[in-house]
C-alpha cells in the first residue's frame, strides 16, 4: 500500500504517470514474451539449429507499466528467482526456507529472472499476486524520485513518514529491526534485513501511525493529507472483478464487497500484509467513512477475517448515525421562495429518496409516470455528486 501511496505522491508532483513503462525508470528492463509451451519446448531441444527451426516467438509488443505492477496485473510470478520445487508435491518448501530464499535475492537476480522466464499470463489478463513485481515497482519509483533503485526506503521516509509525522513507520533494515514486535512463533524474523524486498515486505508501523494514514485517506481535504481529493478518487477504483462477485482487485487494493445493516453492498478497500509471524490488515470504506486496522503476531494469520468481524460489529452504529444525520440535514419538505417548486425527501434503508417533485408548477412524477420505463410504483433515489448538499 505504501509503495502505491508513493506512486500517487510522485504522480501529483508530475514525476510519473500510471501507464509509464517500467523501462522508463529501470533502463534495460524487459521480459520474456514467450508462452510456457514455447519456453519448455526450447528447453528440451538439444542444438541452436533445432531452436531456430521453431516458429519464432511473437515480438514483445506491449510494455509492462507502473499501473500493471501496482495492481498485480503485470503477469510476473510471486517471488523471483523461484525456489526449487522439483520435489513437489511430495514435499513443499516451508515458510522459513521460502523467506530465506526470497530475501537473499538481489535486484539483479530478480530482473534477470523476469528476462528469462515467461510471464504467468500476458499483462492485463488477470491478477497474479507478485512480491517480485512490487519490488520492481519500488525500485522504479525510487529512480523516478531522483535516487537509485536501492533508495526506496529513503524516498518513503522523505515523502510519507516525515510529512505525516509517522514516528513508528519504517522499512526494516538491520538498524531498525529492534523496533519490530517479537513473536513467540518465528522470533528470529525480526533479525532479517529485508533489503531489496522492502517495497513488498519491509513496511512496518504502529496502530497510531496507520490511523493517521487512514484519516487522510478517508478525508483527503485534511491539512496533513499528502494526496488531493481528486487523487484519492482516482486511486479508489477496482481494476479487475472476480466471478465470485465478492472480491475485486485495485492498485494494490484487495477489495471486498460487504453488506451494511440495510442490506446495501459497499466496497471495502483493503490491504493485508503477512510475514512469518507478523500479520496485518488495513481496510476502510470511503462511503461509510470508517475503517479498521489489525496488527498481530502469532500463529493465526487471517487478519482480514478479524477486520471483517470488527466491521460487522461497528457497521450498524455508523449506519444509524449516517441515517440520523441524513434525516436531520435533508429529510422533509423543501420549497422554493416563490412556492412554485417543492420536493418531498425521505430517508429509508440507508438511502435518500424523493417522495414527490414539483418544478415551476409541473409535477415531475405525474409527467413521467405511466409508461413501462417509469411505472407508478417506481422509486426515485437521490445520488450524491460528491459535493456537499448536492444530489
Amino acid at each position: 500500500m505504501f509503495t502505491v501511496f508513493e506512486l500517487m505522491i510522485l504522480k501529483e508532483k508530475g514525476l510519473v504517470e500510471w501507464d509509464d513503462p517500467v523501462s522508463k525508470y529501470l533502463k534495460g528492463f524487459t521480459y520474456n514474451h514467450d508462452g510456457w509451451g514455447n519456453y519448455v519446448s526450447k528447453a528440451q531441444l538439444q542444438t541452436p539449429a533445432q531452436v531456430s527451426s521453431m516458429h519464432p516467438s511473437p515480438q514483445q509488443s506491449e510494455p509492462i507499466t507502473l499501473r500493471q505492477l501496482a495492481s498485480h496485473m503485470a503477469g510476473i510470478g510471486l517471488d523471483y528467482p523461484p525456489i526449487d520445487v522439483s520435489s513437489w508435491p511430495k514435499s513443499v518448501p516451508g515458510d522459513v526456507l521460502w523467506l530465506h530464499h526470497a530475501l537473499n535475492a538481489s535486484q539483479g537476480e530478480t530482473l534477470q529472472t523476469i528476462r528469462d522466464l515467461p510471464l504467468i499470463a500476458p499483462p492485463y489478463t488477470l491478477p497474479a499476486y507478485t512480491n517480485a513485481g512490487f519490488n520492481v515497482l519500488g525500485w522504479a519509483l525510487a529512480t523516478a524520485a531522483g535516487g537509485e533503485p536501492e533508495d526506496y526506503a529513503i524516498a518513503l521516509e522523505r515523502d510519507i513518514f516525515e510529512p505525516l509525522g509517522l514516528s513508528s513507520g519504517f522499512n526494516v533494515t538491520k538498524e531498525s529491526s529492534p523496533r519490530v514486535a517479537v513473536s513467540s512463533k518465528f522470533p528470529f524474523e525480526v533479525g532479517y534485513d529485508i533489503g531489496s524486498y522492502n517495497p513488498s515486505a519491509g513496511q512496518f508501523s504502529s496502530l497510531l501511525d496507520l490511523i493517521t494514514v487512514m484519516q487522510t485517506f478517508l478525508d483527503p481535504s485534511r491539512n496533513n493529507s499528502l494526496l488531493s481529493p481528486r487523487s484519492m478518487r482516482e486511486w479508489l477504483r477496482p481494476l479487475h472483478g472476480f466471478p465470485d462477485d465478492f472480491t475485486e482487485m485495485g492498485a494494490p487494493w484487495e477489495i471486498v464487497k460487504l453488506s451494511d445493516s440495510n442490506g446495501n453492498t459497499k466496497r471495502w478497500y483493503s490491504k493485508s500484509g503477512n510475514f512469518l509471524a507478523s500479520n496485518s490488515n488495513f481496510i476502510f470504506d470511503p462511503v461509510s467513512s470508517f475503517g479498521v486496522v489489525v496488527l498481530m503476531t502469532g500463529q493465526y494469520r487471517f487478519a482480514l477475517e478479524l477486520a471483517i468481524q470488527a466491521i460487522q460489529i461497528f457497521q450498524p452504529a455508523f449506519d444509524s448515525l449516517q441515517e440520523q444525520m441524513a434525516r436531520q440535514f435533508y429529510g422533509g419538505f423543501w420549497q422554493s421562495d416563490d412556492l412554485r417548486s417543492h420536493a418531498d425527501v425521505y430517508i429509508k434503508n440507508g438511502s435518500i429518496w424523493l417522495g414527490g417533485l414539483v418544478l415551476n408548477g409541473t409535477d415531475i412524477f405525474e409527467m413521467l409516470e405511466g409508461g413501462t420505463r417509469y411505472p407508478k410504483t417506481r422509486k426515485y433515489g437521490m445520488w450524491p455528486t460528491g459535493r456537499d448538499d448536492e444530489f
